[in-house]
Formats: structure tokens, C-alpha cells, sequence
């Protein structure tokens, strides 16, 4: 089953270009799971504070109907996000490769700003 590539060759490409790094990854961390989670964690609020941010743009600029409201629990919502991945980040004296995390944040935050500035 394995041994015919598919079909499609993007999606075997893809299969290959994400299993490369998540190998690199658990080598890097020495597949210890206190810093997988945390790397993890950082990924996920990490998009959500773009979730949040991205909506707090929006009623600022436009400033229709309840655009406070909105602007305040969006801004809250990206604010709070961040401060839990720099909580994940920070790091830790009894881990033995902190410097990962703060890696994984200069890397996500390297991906989000060129989004940040498209326009349409």
C-alpha cells in the first residue's frame, strides 16, 4: 500500500514536506512531551491572537454600528492570546531545551507579518 506513491503528487509532496520537520522537531526536543505541548500551545494561540487581531482591524477602521464593542472584545481576545504564548514561551529553568519555544515564536511571528500586510 505504501509503497506506490499517490496519485496526486502534491499531496505526497505534502505528506513528505510536513513528516521532514516533525522529525526535525522531535529531535530538537529530544521527543520530550512537556516541550512538544508547549510548542503546540504556541501554534495554536498563536493563530488565535491573528484571529483576534485581524476582527479588531476591521471595527477599527470601518467603525460601523457597535464598532467599540466589537474593537473591545476582539482586541481583548488578541491581547490575551498573546500574553499565553509568551507564557508558553517563556522559558523554563528545569527544561533542558528552552530555547526551542523561542524559536517557534520568531518563527510563527516571521510567518504572520507578511500576512498581516496583504490588501486586497
Amino acid at each position: 500500500m505504501l509503497r506506490k506513491r499517490g496519485h496526486r503528487p502534491a499531496f505526497a509532496n505534502g505528506i513528505i514536506l510536513l513528516a521532514v520537520p516533525a522529525v526535525a522537531l522531535l529531535l530538537a526536543t529530544r521527543a520530550s512531551v512537556d516541550s512538544l505541548i508547549a510548542l503546540y500551545a504556541i501554534g495554536v494561540f498563536t493563530g488565535f491572537m491573528m484571529a483576534g487581531s485581524g476582527p479588531t482591524r476591521h471595527h477599527w477602521t470601518q467603525r460601523t454600528g457597535h464598532w467599540r464593542a466589537g474593537c473591545v472584545v476582539n482586541a481583548l481576545a488578541a491581547v490575551v492570546s498573546g500574553a499565553v504564548v509568551l507564557i508558553f514561551a517563556w522559558p523554563v529553568r528545569s527544561s533542558n531545551r528552552p530555547r526551542v519555544r523561542w524559536r517557534a515564536v520568531r518563527r510563527e511571528s516571521c510567518c504572520c507579518c507578511p500576512v498581516a500586510r496583504i490588501r486586497r
